[in-house]
């Protein structure tokens, strides 16, 4: 069956259509490909290897063939650290990742500003989930000046 690749994050997360309907998510990374679905996980070193198991379509006909070497990432967003158990929360819309494999503590990938009573709005890196979770936020943001620029405005507004 031709499963078509609608992209998400730009050459690298795209949901995954059958029939019309949402049936896993395709992720690129530093060392491939990852096709998920209810059932399985197949890893794919290259998009050839995954067109030669599966009849496959993409939305976005230009798909880089290049990831950033130099960059860790989660979803398309930067990580400080080798990121584990990588989940994308399709409610909040957050890239989400563990810091180590056995951890329960995500942490949002990319960067936020949010706001803490008394102290107004904060830029943060990969705040805890829980943090996103317990204060008004905006995000994520690819590039700490999107999320500093955005700050600066709602920092002019009045309370």
């Amino acid at each position: 069956m031709k499963l078509i690749a609608d992209s998400i994050v730009k050459d690298k997360f795209w949901n995954i259509i059958s029939g019309g309907k949402k049936v896993g998510f395709l992720e690129a990374s530093l060392n491939g490909y990852t096709l998920k679905n209810v059932n399985r996980r197949e890893r794919f070193a290259t998009l050839a290897a995954l067109r030669t198991t599966h009849d496959i379509e993409f939305k976005d006909k230009k798909i880089s063939k290049e990831l950033p070497q130099n960059e860790l990432l989660v979803y398309g967003y930067p990580v400080k650290v080798t990121p584990f158990n990588k989940v994308f929360d399709i409610r909040q819309h957050l890239p989400l990742f563990t810091k180590t494999a056995k951890s329960r503590s995500y942490y949002c990938a990319g960067h936020y500003i949010i706001k803490f009573e008394g102290i107004g709005w904060v830029t943060a890196n990969n705040p805890k989930l829980i943090t996103i979770n317990r204060y008004p936020h905006r995000g994520p943001f690819v590039t700490p000046e999107e999320a500093k620029t955005l700050r600066d405005e709602f920092s002019k507004e009045p309370e």
